[in-house]
């Protein structure tokens, strides 16, 4: 694996624990439940996605 490869995976690792704090928080019910937070939420779930078919589609 290449140094490009690696500093993908951790940039996902970053956006997958900031993905998992905000749930978190969910759970907790201390985050705003706004129609843009959710939205966001969903916006980052699917960047992580898409990241990681496209390090599975350059293998």
């Amino acid at each position: 694996m290449n140094d490009e490869h690696k500093e993908k995976i951790y940039y996902i690792q970053q956006q997958a624990d900031e993905l998992s704090a905000e749930i978190s928080k969910l759970m907790k019910k201390d985050a705003d439940l706004s129609e843009k937070h959710l939205n966001e939420l969903i916006k980052l779930g699917v960047f992580i996605s898409m990241t990681c078919q496209e390090l599975l589609d350059e293998e």
